[in-house]
């Protein structure tokens, strides 16, 4: 995973957060637009349906 318009995607981790944005401003008015590129890696599997979910989480400083 890696924020939109940046080169390094980061690994995705079952027990540490990925930070993806910060920003050290309040939000605009209409709040703040963020998105995400993916990258996944698919291993030699049987044929089948595989999903998976990514929680997103928002705090503020």
């Amino acid at each position: 995973m890696r924020e939109h318009g940046t080169s390094i995607f980061r690994s995705l981790s079952t027990t540490d957060p990925v930070l993806v944005y910060d920003k050290p401003l309040p939000s605009a008015p209409g709040g703040d637009g963020i998105s995400n590129d993916y990258e996944v890696d698919i291993p030699s599997v049987p044929t089948g349906r595989y999903t998976m979910t990514i929680d997103y989480i928002a705090t503020a400083k």
